[in-house]
């Protein structure tokens, strides 16, 4: 009897711990307000906007299987489906040449194109993108949301640029486990304009940062922020513009190969913390990125968990 009156303290522990846990990481995911890594960014109008994004991209997919699959580029850019106003691609070049596919999910930009592999086949496939509309011909730039009014703080406020977005190289395996990413290699390049006639200065971002890759060259040289996004080496540029100067920004990135599951997983879900709620407000060319809300909510895991552990003891010590 003491044996089950032990157990049963032991799952209304469990419980409680549980519950703390949950919304501490409710608290985590909701009490986020205006920060972005260390720094708590105040709302302001930018003064400098991107555009002439444009990339080459690299990649080696492998195909596990003993059947031939198709793959195909994707011409839209939405950071998990949150980005309000999003990127999107045109293609200018491919190699090999890319066909035309049997389904179309870009009409208005003139998709779709990708390429045939072949059972146990591993391709590597090039293709250069420019980015049509916001960030492309039109200037804009990227903020994060939940940044904190202009007059939270006085005398002193920070100010922390522009923001930056970010994807995970691989993920067409978890669109197809058959299809597995062997290598990515991506070299991106962008204009920042200033757009009034006074001269400014302050931090930019790259706009599009891929997850567990090293920034392996930049021009000009940038400094690397491997604080704000964990698994990630963000490329970064303190600049000074004259008036209604232009400036040109070259980076490269290589994957660096999938961490093991737990790593993986643990990573993510740090970086999702980091990230903040989609804007409501925004300024003309601005564009706006999800962040922590992009990430599966961890209190119905930590529900299930809990359910199979307290049923698991109730199972053993308490049914007749």
């Amino acid at each position: 009897m003491k044996k089950k009156i032990f157990y049963f303290i032991l799952a209304i522990l469990a419980v409680g711990f549980s519950m703390y846990c949950i919304k501490t990481n409710y608290a985590q995911q909701n009490n986020t307000t205006g920060w972005v890594g260390k720094e708590k960014w105040i709302e302001g109008k930018p003064n400098v906007l991107l555009h002439s994004l444009s990339c080459i991209v690299t990649v080696t997919v492998k195909n596990n299987a003993n059947r031939p699959y198709y793959f195909k580029i994707s011409q839209r850019y939405t950071a998990e489906g949150r980005l309000k106003e999003g990127i999107k691609w045109v293609i200018v070049d491919t190699y090999p040449k890319a066909d035309k596919m049997i389904r179309t999910s870009y009409t208005d930009l003139g998709g779709d194109y990708g390429w045939r592999i072949g059972p146990k086949e591993t391709k590597t496939v090039t293709f250069v993108l420019a980015a049509k509309g916001p960030l492309g011909e039109e200037g804009s730039c990227i903020l994060p949301e939940g940044m904190l009014p202009s007059n939270a703080s006085w005398p002193l406020v920070s100010e922390p640029g522009l923001y930056t977005s970010w994807f995970m190289p691989e993920e067409l395996e978890s669109l197809n486990p058959d299809l597995q990413i062997v290598g990515w290699r991506g070299t991106f390049f962008f204009k920042a304009e200033n757009m009034v006639d006074e001269a400014v200065s302050g931090i930019i971002r790259a706009p599009i940062v891929p997850i567990n890759s090293k920034l392996v060259y930049s021009d000009p040289p940038a400094l690397i922020d491997k604080s704000s996004l964990p698994g990630s080496e963000i490329a970064y540029w303190d600049v000074k513009f004259y008036p209604e100067e232009t400036k040109s920004f070259t980076y490269t990135y290589k994957w660096t190969g999938s961490k093991t599951t737990v790593g993986a997983f643990k990573e993510v879900t740090q970086a999702y913390q980091y990230r903040a709620p989609i804007s409501n407000k925004t300024y003309p060319g601005q564009t706006t990125v999800p962040t922590k809300e992009t990430g599966a909510p961890l209190a119905p895991l930590l529900l299930g968990a809990l359910a199979i552990a307290t049923g698991a003891i109730y199972a053993k010590f308490f049914r007749p």
